[in-house]
């Protein structure tokens, strides 16, 4: 008898928990698609009283930039998991947003006279600083990591007949759009707009197909795959 578990092919390693759940009811495979590596960067007390955080790893990263200095700062920053980041080492959160543009334009509207480091990807999106240029906010951007494409080609087996590809960010989707291993799916899962925005720019994926959580996070996606799912 063929086997009717559908085949789940995440591009990001899950949690034990995670996997768990998912493993409960399809196959699962999962990868780190994307990998971190932090940058070396100038002493800490040239960073503003102000710090702008967009991801859980750059929070980590800046944490461990900071140091003792981290509770002298102010944070501002985007997504649950960098809230109770911070919220745990009982640091200063001023204001967070579930994205970037919305963090950036409340700064624009609320914070106006402060001046702000915001420390990132290399490879990070446009977005965030261009609203800020653009609304008169002085501000430093302060590269402590970049993100780059892992060797995954070992992994590329697991793209065949897949079901469902569950996607973390617009470089990660770019990574595999542009390659020739076929991504088609019957559905598409995203962590937030911004990647399910990316990925509806590749044309071979119908919209119809992509779906994302209202509060982006892991843990939403895997609630929003069984329930749709199951």
């Amino acid at each position: 008898m063929p086997d009717s578990r559908k085949k789940i092919l995440s591009t990001k390693r899950l949690s034990n928990d995670q996997l768990q759940r998912l493993e409960k009811y399809f196959d699962v495979s999962h990868f780190d698609l994307i990998k971190v590596e932090p940058l070396q960067i100038g002493v800490s007390n040239e960073i503003s009283s102000n710090v702008i955080l967009t991801s859980y790893k750059a929070a980590q990263i800046a944490i461990g930039l900071l140091r003792d200095n981290a509770v002298n700062k102010k944070y501002y920053c985007v997504g649950h998991k960098t809230v109770e980041y911070l919220t745990d080492l009982k640091l200063e959160l001023v204001h967070s947003e579930l994205y970037s543009k919305d963090l950036a334009n409340w700064i624009v509207e609320n914070k106006q006279k402060e001046t702000y480091s915001y420390l990132c990807s290399k490879q990070r999106l446009d977005e965030l600083p261009m609203i800020l240029a653009n609304g008169g906010i002085q501000f430093e951007e302060i590269f402590t990591y970049k993100s780059q494409v892992s060797n995954w080609s070992v992994d590329a087996s697991d793209m065949k007949d897949v079901d469902l590809i569950m996607w973390y960010s617009p470089l990660g989707v770019k990574a595999l759009g542009n390659t020739k291993v076929s991504i088609e799916s019957e559905e598409h899962f995203c962590i937030g707009a911004t990647t399910t925005n990316a990925l509806k720019e590749i044309s071979e994926i119908e919209s119809n197909t992509i779906y994302h959580p209202i509060v982006p996070s892991v843990d939403g996606m895997v609630e929003m795959i069984i329930k749709k799912n199951i």
